[in-house]
């Protein structure tokens, strides 16, 4: 940073009239401010004129009627109560500059600014979210979706997943019939069926890039195949669609729109920073419709009942004690089971 340069010329060019404070004492001179073609800003104070270049010299914004002021490095500033003449030599209009600054100030419009703030926020995050996020994840390649799931399942295998202990001929029976299901589909994913054991419990979970884990425990309580059946086409749902990658740029989607609202989330309350996980549970929930209609419409196709993925799903809630039904809609990943399914007596079901 350089200290301003003084010389005993002067420049041609309009010019304002101001106050000079030159750091080293706290009288005001009578001074005249110009704005040279090269940015440079000239001060002209006695006998002598005072430069700055304009990545120097700071100038402060427009508020009312307060004086602008230009602040050199050394401490050095110009003053002025004529704002429209400094627009005027920043290249700005006047009439625009002084429309901003009453709106800035005005309540009015800061309450109309922020209406229409939090309805396009709201419109985002609604349409143009789900809309981004679908797109995004069609131009992921599929190779690169595929690493990801063999990432994933390698860090299950490691920390949460055990191997099945499913007697061969089950696993074999299951690997067909889902071969079976994939194998007309042109998709560009790689399909495997892996079995696992584990804390998991019963359930099943679609990996990028078309892997597919099914538990032992979901296995056995199955009543029909075609109970697996409906629950893999489910999870073939969840693949097709992309969901993970979706989900992925939707939650990045989400925290960044909080961030640039709400500002640093590690500095706001608990419920500023619980917001966008909200958000987030609300966008999984419709991933997991989609899923459900997929499965619906496999099983339709094939001819098998869909009370099939009913029953599945209702058994499924009563095994884990109906923590589906219990939790409240908006704190879950998956949408209520009574929503997603007609559940009958156990002894209805055959």
């Amino acid at each position: 940073m350089s200290l301003p340069s003084t010389s005993t010329s002067d420049s041609d060019g309009p010019a304002i009239t101001g106050c000079w404070f030159d750091a080293r004492r706290s009288v005001a001179r009578a001074a005249l401010l110009r704005r040279l073609s090269d940015g440079t800003w000239s001060v002209s104070v006695d006998e002598e004129v005072v430069t700055g270049h304009a990545t120097e010299v700071q100038v402060t914004d427009r508020l009312g009627q307060v004086p602008r002021r230009l602040r050199w490095p050394n401490g050095a500033e110009f003053e002025t109560p004529d704002n429209d003449g400094i627009d005027r030599l920043l290249g700005r209009s006047p009439a625009l500059a002084s429309l901003v600054d009453r709106l800035e100030r005005g309540w009015t419009a800061a309450v109309g600014a922020l209406v229409v703030l939090v309805v396009l926020s709201a419109l985002f995050l609604e349409y143009g979210l789900p809309a981004l996020s679908r797109q995004i994840a069609s131009l992921v390649p599929a190779r690169v979706e595929a690493g990801l799931g063999d990432r994933v399942l390698d860090w299950g295998d490691t920390a949460l997943l055990d191997e099945s202990s499913l007697d061969k001929e089950t696993q074999a029976r299951l690997t067909g019939a889902f071969e079976r299901m994939t194998g007309p589909l042109d998709d560009g994913h790689a399909y495997r069926l892996l079995f696992r054991s584990g804390a998991l419990g019963p359930n099943a979970m679609a990996l990028p890039g078309g892997i597919v884990i099914v538990t032992d425990d979901l296995v056995t309580l199955a009543r029909h195949d075609e109970e697996l059946l409906a629950v893999l086409a489910h999870e073939i749902g969840h693949v097709r669609g992309r969901h993970t990658l979706r989900h992925l740029v939707q939650a990045s989607g989400v925290s960044a729109l909080a961030v640039v609202l709400l500002g640093d989330l590690s500095q706001i309350t608990a419920l500023a920073t619980a917001a966008p996980a909200l958000l987030e549970m609300r966008h999984a929930r419709d991933l997991e419709r989609e899923a459900d209609a997929f499965a619906r419409q496999w099983l339709q196709a094939q001819g098998i009942a869909v009370t099939r993925f009913d029953e599945m799903l209702c058994r499924l809630a009563a095994s884990t004690g109906g923590a589906d039904s219990s939790m409240p809609s908006f704190m879950s990943s998956h949408p209520p089971v009574d929503e997603r399914a007609e559940c009958r007596a156990p002894e209805d079901q055959r």
